[in-house]
C-alpha cells in the first residue's frame, strides 16, 4: 500500500484536554515529513519541515495562530531538492532560525523574520565529505541572540560521526570554528539546551542504540561537563532545561520483543 504522508497540528491546555481538533496543515500529493515547532512571545506557532513537492527533498515554513490556523502559505526555504532534517528556533525578537542537512551531509542555516522573509541568505556552517547523513542538527538561541549549533559530523577515515559544535551570531556571522566537542566516533541524534547562563547542554546517542550521553558546553562551546554515559541503552534523545536550571531528558528504549517506549530522567 502506497501512503501519503501530510503535516498535522492539534493544541491541548496544560492538563492535555484538546483544545482544536487535528489540524491537516499540508495538502499535496507529495510527502511531508520531519515537522519541528516552536512557539514566538505573541503566541505565534511556527512550523518547518521536509517535503517532496517539487520531487526531491526540500525545507518549508508556515505560521499559525494560535489556534493553529495558518496565516502565512507555505514558504519554501530552499529549492536544492536535497534539503533534509530542518530545524528551528527563535530569538527574544521572534525571529526565526532554522537549520537543515543538505546535499552530502553538509549543514546550512537561515534567519527570517516573523513573517517568514529571509533575513539572511542560505549560510553554509559545515561542509563534509561524501558521506551522506540523515541525522538532523540541533539549535538553539540564548538570551543574547547567539545560534548554537549542533550536529554529527563525519570525517575521512572516521568509522562513525563525531559531535560538532559552532556558534553564529544574530546575523548568522560565525563567531567560532567548528568545533570538535566529542571525538569519540558514533554520535547520533543530538539535542541540545541552553540555560539562563547561556550554557550549552547536549545530549545523543552514542551508538547504535547504544546509550544516551550527556555534555556541558559554556557559551563558546569550552567543555564545562565532560561527556557522561546517562543510559545503557536508547536513542533519540531529547532535552529541555526548567526555570530553576534544571536539565530534563526524555529518550526511546528498546524492549524485547520489538517494543519501544518513552524513558525519562
Amino acid at each position: 500500500t502506497q501512503y501519503q504522508y501530510d503535516i498535522f497540528y492539534q493544541k491541548l491546555n496544560s492538563a492535555g484536554v484538546n483544545l482544536t481538533s487535528p489540524i491537516r496543515l499540508t495538502i499535496n500529493p507529495a510527502d511531508s515529513v520531519y515537522p519541528k515547532i516552536a512557539l514566538d512571545s505573541n503566541g505565534y506557532v511556527h512550523v518547518v519541515w521536509q517535503d517532496y513537492a517539487y520531487g526531491g527533498p526540500d525545507i518549508f515554513y508556515k505560521k499559525l495562530n494560535n489556534n493553529g490556523m495558518p496565516i502565512s502559505p507555505d514558504i519554501r526555504i530552499t529549492s536544492s531538492l536535497n534539503s533534509k532534517k530542518p530545524v528551528i528556533d527563535l530569538d527574544s525578537q521572534n525571529n526565526i532560525h532554522i537549520a537543515w542537512m543538505q546535499d552530502f551531509a553538509s549543514l546550512y542555516y537561515i534567519k527570517l523574520n516573523n513573517a517568514g522573509i529571509n533575513l539572511t541568505s542560505p549560510i553554509l556552517v559545515h561542509q563534509q565529505g561524501a558521506t551522506p547523513s540523515e541525522i538532523p542538527p540541533a539549535i538553539g538561541v540564548d538570551q543574547f541572540g547567539n545560534v548554537h549549533l549542533v550536529w554529527s559530523a563525519y570525517y575521512s577515515g572516521c568509522c562513525g560521526p563525531q559531535l560538532d559544535y559552532r556558534k553564529l551570531d544574530n546575523n548568522g556571522h560565525f563567531l567560532t570554528p567548528a568545533l570538535v566537542v566529542d571525538s569519540q566516533t558514533y554520535n547520533y541524534n543530538p539535542s541540545l539546551a541552553i540555560d539562563s547562563q547561556g550554557n550549552v547542554h547536549i545530549v545523543r546517542t552514542y551508538l547504535y542504540y547504544g546509550g544516551i550521553r550527556y555534555l556541558k558546553l559554556d557559551n563558546n562551546g569550552s567543555s564545562l561537563v565532560n561527556t557522561i554515559q546517562l543510559t545503557s541503552s536508547g536513542d533519540y534523545s531529547k532535552a529541555a532545561i526548567d526555570t530553576q536550571g534544571q536539565l530534563h531528558v526524555v529518550w526511546v528504549e528498546g524492549y524485547a520483543p520489538a517494543q519501544y517506549e518513552i524513558s525519562y530522567l
